[in-house]
C-alpha cells in the first residue's frame, strides 16, 4: 500500500490496508483511490457483531473528495501517501473506523458515511463538522 497517492491518470487503485481476524470475527479496511477521491470502506463480520448491530455483517464507507486528501493526511499526522498514513493509523488495532470518523471531524475534513447490515442504513452527506 506504501506509496499510493491521487493520480492524474484518473485510474483507481488501492488494496487492504488493515485486516484482523479473531476466532469468527473479521474485520479489514479498504482503501480505493480514484480521480475524484478515496472511498476508506470497512467490512466487518461475524457473530460478535450481532450484538451492537443487530446483524453479523456491516459495511461503512467514508469518501473523501480529491481536494480534501491531503488535508485528511495530514490529519492522521503520519508521514507518507495516504496509503501508508492508513496503515499506519490502522495498524495494531489501537484506532476504529469510528475513531478514523473522529479524527476527520476534528480536522474540519468534509466527507460522506454510508453504513449498511442487514436491518439498516446509515447515510451521511458530505460536509465539515465542527
Amino acid at each position: 500500500m506504501a506509496g499510493l497517492s491521487v493520480g492524474e491518470s484518473g485510474g483507481i487503485a488501492g488494496g487492504i490496508v488493515a485486516r484482523v481476524v479473531r476466532g469468527d470475527n473479521r474485520r479489514e479496511i479498504l482503501l480505493s483511490v480514484g480521480s475524484s477521491g478515496v472511498s476508506i470502506r470497512q467490512i466487518s463480520e461475524g457473530p460478535a457483531l450481532g450484538g451492537a448491530f443487530g446483524s453479523s455483517l456491516r459495511r461503512e464507507e467514508l469518501r473523501i473528495e480529491r481536494e480534501d486528501v491531503e488535508a485528511m493526511r495530514r490529519a492522521l499526522r503520519t508521514p507518507g501517501e495516504l496509503g501508508s498514513a492508513l496503515e499506519e493509523y490502522f495498524a495494531g488495532e489501537a484506532h476504529s473506523f469510528s475513531d478514523l470518523e473522529d479524527v476527520l471531524d476534528r480536522a474540519s475534513v468534509p466527507y460522506a458515511l454510508t453504513a449498511w447490515g442487514d436491518s439498516t442504513i446509515i447515510f451521511r452527506p458530505r460536509h465539515s463538522c465542527c
